[in-house]
């Protein structure tokens, strides 16, 4: 079949805004446009919905409210306990805008494009040895079970040769009738492993045997101490060990439900309310002032989703 008349049309759409911001987010009007009779985009600056009712012509984002005017927010940060004594708690993106971005207005994250590169390289390798890893454990749990149940090629053989020896003589009986179909039932046997390594464990596949106590199997760190945060170190061992004992799965210790991975916040999309994330079974600055602090250590440790730690957090 030959096209000896195909052409192919470029047309330029109009343009409908163009939006130059101060660093805070405070609009040049000078510089900027809007098309007359457009719908006005009201997800702007760090993709966070702008206010104009009354004049207040503010940022609304899902924890504080940003004044793009004084570059600062109204409300008090909700993390103001996490180790950021040197930032004012009403600051936005800790007073560098260039470099960081807070499209949620609780924590601000760094999205330079080589630091996202970073990430996404290290994400990926982690996950690519996470799924090694997972393969050959898949593999060993196989063999281990084919052995147990006799259900190997050389088992399979000497449980023939047992019940008819003279086959092996004879070339006849048993043994030769039944190594055809016995090399065909281990190839599926094999096949089915390779395919149960290779594809992701469906919700329901594995059962949730209860909430992990990590400290059974991590060692703690030097430097537990009530008050202080879970390095990112134990963070990366719970999860795997979650994992592991999940059937490659990350699974809640509230309630068993499926996780999905952690990972860094980015400009313009919205968190995943699914993802993992370390948790202090007792919180490290409680509310009530006559409970004792929480540790860091892996018997204080839960892995929960990020919207059972919301709701936790604003209890």
């Amino acid at each position: 079949m030959f096209f000896d008349n195909l052409q192919v049309s470029h047309i330029r759409g109009l343009l409908l805004e163009e939006t130059h911001y101060y660093p805070f987010g405070l609009t040049m009007a000078g510089i900027s446009s809007k098309a007359a009779g457009k719908l006005e985009n009201k997800r702007k600056y760090n993709g966070i919905e702008l206010n104009e009712d009354l004049g207040l012509d503010a940022y609304e984002a899902h924890f504080r409210t940003l004044d793009p005017a004084i570059g600062r927010r109204w409300p008090i940060d909700p993390k103001v306990d996490a180790g950021y004594e040197s930032i004012s708690p009403y600051a936005s993106m800790y007073d560098d805008p260039i470099r960081f971005s807070d499209p949620l207005g609780d924590e601000g994250s760094d999205d330079g494009i080589f630091s996202r590169a970073w990430q996404n390289f290290k994400d990926n390798v982690s996950s690519a040895r996470d799924k090694v890893v997972g393969l050959f454990v898949q593999a060993g749990a196989n063999l281990k079970d084919n052995i147990e149940n006799g259900r190997t090629l050389p088992q399979q053989l000497l449980s023939d040769f047992k019940a008819n020896p003279l086959s092996a003589i004879t070339g006849m009986g048993v043994l030769e009738a039944r190594v055809v179909p016995l090399v065909a039932k281990e190839v599926r046997f094999i096949n089915i492993e390779t395919k149960a390594a290779n594809i992701e464990v469906k919700e329901g596949e594995s059962t949730w045997k209860g909430p992990i106590n990590y400290s059974e199997h991590l060692p703690d760190p030097k430097n537990v101490a009530a008050g202080k945060k879970f390095s990112p170190q134990q963070l990366k061992d719970a999860k795997k060990l979650n994992m592991e004992l999940n059937g490659g799965q990350l699974r809640s210790d509230l309630d068993g439900s499926v996780m999905n991975p952690s990972k860094q916040s980015k400009k313009g999309v919205k968190a995943d309310m699914n993802q993992v994330e370390g948790d202090h079974k007792n919180a490290r600055n409680p509310k009530n002032t006559n409970l004792p602090q929480g540790t860091n250590s892996f018997d204080n440790l839960q892995l929960i989703p990020k919207k059972d730690n919301l709701k936790k957090s604003n209890n």
